[in-house]
Formats: C-alpha cells, structure tokens, sequence
C-alpha cells in the first residue's frame, strides 16, 4: 500500500515525514527510510533523535559500547545505491561493474578509432574530461536513455556539431565490448537489485530467506523532490 502524506505547514518536509512516521513505529516490525545520499546523515539523526526521546532505558540492550535502543536495531536509513548493496549482499550476488570498467572501456574505444570521434577524441588526454563521460552515460542510464533513444532524437531534430551521434557511438561500442566481455556496463545498482527482488516472484531460493524476510519491511521514501528527484530507474 502506497500512503501520501499531504503536507501543509513551513517546516522542512523531510523532518515532517521522519517525525510522522516514526509515530508509527511498531516493535519488531522492521522500517526502512530511503533518502538521497546527501540528506542520509541528517535523516539518521532525526530518527536517532526520535528513538531516544521519552523512550523507557529498561528496553536498552547493553553492549560494549553502551547501551543502545531496542529501536535501532529495527530502523534503518538508506539511499537507493546503499538499498541496492544491501539487496545483492542478502541474495549473494556481486555488484555491478563500477565507473573504472565504462572509464577504460571509453578510453578503449577513444584509442581504438580516433578518427570516429573527432570531438570526443581530444577529452582522451584529460581525465576530468572522460570522467564528465562516464557521468553523462551513467545518466542517460539512470534516466532510462539509450541508444535507440538518443538515434531517434538525432533523426527528428538533428545533429549541427556531430557530439550526439558521437555519444550514440560511444554507447554502442562500450556496451559491445562490454559484452564481448562479459561486462554489463549498463547495468546499475538499481537495475540488478531489482531483478533480485523479482526473482523472489519464481520462487524463494534458500539463500534469499534474508531478502524475503527484508521486502516486508516498512519502507518510508523522502527527501527526494528537493536534494534530488526520483528517476524512471529508482521509481
């Protein structure tokens, strides 16, 4: 079930929503809040903050660095890429390749044909360049672009300087020799932990009882909007 929670007053939504849904928080019952990376930290002190006020220290579980709240143990603060590590942990599987794979692969494909890229071609020498690359490629991901999509665009509107269609063809020869390879540069985070939590949909292998115990948390998503909107591939 999917819960709107409408919002009506000046203070910042991302304390509002933390502070209404921990009001909500049932013992044993596992809680999830997925955040942007870059309000993660503030998010967990606002749950922190929450746990601790008026909580009764009879529920304490005492440790060797002290005691600590039953509640934490339940709550947990993640963004998409860290819900993502902790999915392929719980199923075994191993994370995708990183941005060193599509970097060299770039580099392979720059150095191969420099005549097929006469403006990509010259960013080969600079690393912060190839690296704006491997950014932009990781959106076009992100943002569910690809090749197909980036040709069409060229076929209605047009290419005056040829970058696009050097970015098609940059596109295509990394994912080719990515699967010559055997390396899934298109393939993110998001994109593999999702086909773990659809894979339960075939049947629950005996090493994915962490993950299926896990998906029947609560899951509380906010804060994106502000630092940062939700994509086709996290929605």
């Amino acid at each position: 079930m999917i819960k709107i929670i409408p919002y009506t007053t000046y203070r910042p939504v991302t304390e509002f929503a933390v502070e209404e849904q921990m009001k909500s928080v049932k013992k044993g019952q596992q809680t999830v809040f997925i955040v942007p990376e870059s309000v993660k930290a503030s998010v967990e002190r606002l749950v922190f903050d929450r746990l601790v006020k008026d909580r009764s220290l009879a529920d304490d579980i005492k440790t060797s660095f002290g005691p600590v709240s039953a509640g934490t143990l339940d709550i947990d603060v993640l963004s998409f890429v860290r819900l993502s590590y902790k999915i392929l942990a719980m199923t075994g599987k191993e994370s995708p390749s990183d941005d060193s794979v599509l970097r060299n692969l770039i580099y392979r494909v720059l150095t191969d044909s420099p005549s097929d890229f006469p403006n990509f071609n010259r960013l080969r020498r600079h690393f912060e360049y190839v690296d704006m690359l491997v950014n932009l490629i990781g959106d076009f991901h992100r943002y569910d672009i690809g090749a197909d999509k980036i040709e069409a665009l060229i076929s209605s509107e047009g290419d005056t300087d040829g970058k696009l269609s050097e970015m098609l063809l940059l596109m295509r020869r990394t994912d080719e020799l990515g699967k010559k390879y055997g390396l899934p540069v298109d393939e993110t985070l998001p994109d593999a932990a999702a086909k773990a939590v659809m894979s339960l949909a075939d049947g629950v292998p005996s090493r994915y009882k962490s993950l299926t115990s896990f998906v029947k948390s609560r899951f509380v998503i906010t804060g994106l909007g502000s630092a940062r909107n939700l994509t086709p591939q996290t929605t």
